[in-house]
């Protein structure tokens, strides 16, 4: 092989070696319902697009705030669950999408077979109101907030930074100027 050649192929086999991927972006997003009913966090690969559902989320946590009772996704991943289970979320819009599972409309839920705990959130034209199945109680609400930022992915990882270098010193090498043998370097 000439050195022309070699000099990539070197390249892209440290690159297979050294290379390691940058630690992905998460994107957090927070919401609001109301200014006195619930709050709540949830946070995904912000890589994902498309709608996205409790299986695609990395947290997730909603609070009541007057009664204090709140939600995670351990809750929401433990199973025993009646037909009211969705989260249903837009990644282009960064919006709540309505789903109708079991026939009722909502931007999300949880319930426990039996109702005796669990949340169900609804906001569309039949009105917004959440549920808080482990007090029974009906909240509505007459605003939906929601703010997101990306975190992560802006310092690479050490594997990265080998890369980096070994690229810059194969791009050095050949881009340097090769003299022939038979030239003569430096007048006097």
């Amino acid at each position: 092989m000439t050195r022309s050649i070699l000099t990539p192929v070197v390249g892209a086999i440290l690159a297979a070696v050294l290379g390691g991927s940058a630690a992905a972006a998460t994107r957090i997003v927070n919401f609001t319902l109301g200014a006195d009913v619930a709050s709540g966090e949830f946070s995904y690969d912000a890589a994902l697009t498309g709608v996205i559902g409790y299986d695609d989320l990395a947290t997730f946590s909603l609070t009541f705030f007057e009664t204090g009772n709140a939600y995670d996704l351990s809750f929401v991943r433990s199973g025993d669950f009646s037909a009211y289970r969705g989260f249903s979320f837009d990644t282009a819009s960064l919006t709540f999408i309505t789903t109708a599972p079991g026939g009722a409309t909502q931007i999300m839920s949880a319930i426990k077979n039996g109702f005796g705990e669990g949340f169900f959130v609804r906001d569309d034209a039949g009105g917004r109101g959440a549920t808080d199945y482990a007090d029974g109680r009906e909240l509505a609400f007459d605003s939906l907030e929601i703010t997101s930022r990306v975190v992560g992915a802006g310092v690479p990882e050490p594997a990265t930074w080998a890369l980096m270098i070994a690229g810059f010193g194969l791009a050095g090498a050949s881009l340097r100027r090769r003299v022939s043998p038979g030239s003569v370097v430096g007048a006097a």
